[in-house]
């Protein structure tokens, strides 16, 4: 069984987990109570991403730079203080990422919403609240878009992060996949 260690404690081990007999409730080494954090949900709200178009800063001859933009890193800086404000703490994977744009001033109706995943994944790694983007660590993703209420309304974005769920996929059995040379003999033969 495992039993999980205090922060406290895990510092001055520089362990994640010790495998004892016990409940996991109390530290086995100080007493101080601690928790598990497979099953944890956070949802919190974050600075509009910059796009994914806009990451990177243009070379004059075209083409980009492997250095990011000076835009993209003040919204990287600024998700850190919007995270610790909001104790946000490190997700365990595999997770489950959400992100909810709730539209308003600042946000542009023909936005391609879906280059909004890219940087807030890369955020919420450099802030250490993933261990990565892979698909070994996010495992399913959910992008929603929410009209805004009013006019006068700003642009809001929010994340959730929590354990994979089920989906169809899991239960679903796919058919025999149909090779080039399948494919093509079937093709062939609706042209008679």
């Amino acid at each position: 069984m495992t039993t999980y260690i205090c922060d406290r404690c895990k510092a001055h081990f520089n362990q994640a987990a010790l495998d004892l007999d016990g409940r996991g409730e109390y530290c086995p080494i100080c007493g101080s109570p601690v928790f598990s954090l497979a099953g944890i949900r956070q949802t919190f709200e974050i600075p509009l991403p910059p796009s994914a178009n806009r990451m990177y800063r243009s070379e004059r001859r075209g083409g980009r730079k492997p250095h990011p933009s000076t835009e993209y890193l003040a919204w990287v800086r600024s998700l850190g203080w919007w995270l610790k404000i909001q104790a946000v703490i490190p997700q365990p994977a595999p997770v489950r990422f959400s992100l909810v744009v709730k539209g308003g001033k600042g946000w542009r109706i023909s936005a391609d919403i879906d280059n909004r995943i890219k940087p807030t994944l890369d955020g919420l790694v450099k802030n250490r609240i993933l261990d990565g983007d892979s698909t070994a660590i996010v495992k399913q993703e959910e992008l929603i878009y929410v009209e805004r209420e009013s006019r006068t309304a700003i642009a809001r974005c929010f994340v959730r992060l929590e354990a994979p769920i089920r989906t169809w996929f899991d239960t679903w059995t796919p058919g025999p996949s149909p090779t080039a040379e399948g494919a093509e003999r079937q093709w062939r033969k609706s042209k008679r």
